[in-house]
């Protein structure tokens, strides 16, 4: 898959689960046009790049438990590389925790 069709799969995500509009986890695969599995992965990387997503039995929606931001382009980061700060680009696509003040982008 290419990383623009990635990007905006993760997207959509992110909106459908800002909205609570995702359904089950199968109506949610349907609407992204995956399958349950490839959700399920996706979903799981998400929380690896930060996202604290939750499911609510409810209101049969996921959701964000924090306020997250969704942030597609590079991050900058100070390395220390042979005694010289230098800053370097670092990822991609991650999220951002709005309510962590240690987490703003640089």
């Amino acid at each position: 898959m290419s990383i623009l069709k990635y990007v905006e799969r993760f997207k959509r995500m992110d909106e459908l689960i800002r909205r609570r509009a995702t359904g089950s986890s199968e109506q949610f695969a349907n609407k992204l046009n995956i399958s349950r599995s490839v959700l399920m992965e996706d979903l799981s990387e998400m929380r690896e790049l930060g996202a604290n997503i939750k499911y609510c039995i409810y209101s049969q929606s996921y959701y964000y438990e924090n306020d997250f931001e969704l942030i597609i382009g590079p991050r900058k980061e100070r390395m220390v590389i042979g005694g010289a700060g230098v800053d370097v680009l670092n990822e991609i696509l991650y999220y951002n925790d709005l309510q962590d003040p240690e987490q703003t982008q640089g």
